[in-house]
């Protein structure tokens, strides 16, 4: 506990609101998640087929860089489950508030003992966001994005 308070000490104040944004943003979406259906949350994700643009600028890649440590170290953190669908969802939230264009993709996979596994994962530029350590072996089912420039 000691420890996280200091490193807590240590973060600028950007880090700071963007850890606190993080927070309570994977707690909203985890809401979302257990009481509204997909297609409900679909709405907000972007338009349905769509991809984002490979390249960011230098200032947007920085950022979007620092929202998905932020989600990913705050999701260790969370008293409710934040796995990929809410660090994905959370993450494109902020990216858009931040003016960035991205891609959430969902995607399966059929696991070594015969199940099916879902995962998501999110893409700014040539950034993935969130989900990056599972997105490897996973059929692309679908993916939610904005049309070049759309949050400019």
């Amino acid at each position: 506990m000691v420890i996280m308070i200091q490193k807590w000490r240590q973060l600028s104040g950007r880090d700071r609101c963007l850890f606190f944004q993080a927070f309570w943003g994977t707690g909203l979406i985890r809401c979302a998640v257990l009481f509204f259906p997909f297609w409900w949350i679909a709405l907000f994700l972007g338009e349905e087929g769509t991809e984002s643009p490979d390249k960011l600028k230098v200032g947007e890649r920085e950022k979007a860089f620092r929202i998905g440590r932020a989600i990913q170290k705050v999701s260790r953190y969370t008293p409710w489950e934040s796995k990929c669908l809410v660090q994905a969802v959370t993450g494109k939230l902020l990216l858009r508030r931040a003016k960035i264009d991205s891609t959430l993709y969902l995607g399966v996979k059929k696991s070594e003992q015969g199940k099916m596994t879902a995962h998501a994962w999110l893409r700014a530029g040539e950034i993935i966001v969130t989900g990056a350590q599972g997105e490897e072996g996973y059929t692309r089912i679908s993916c939610f994005g904005e049309r070049k420039g759309v949050n400019k």
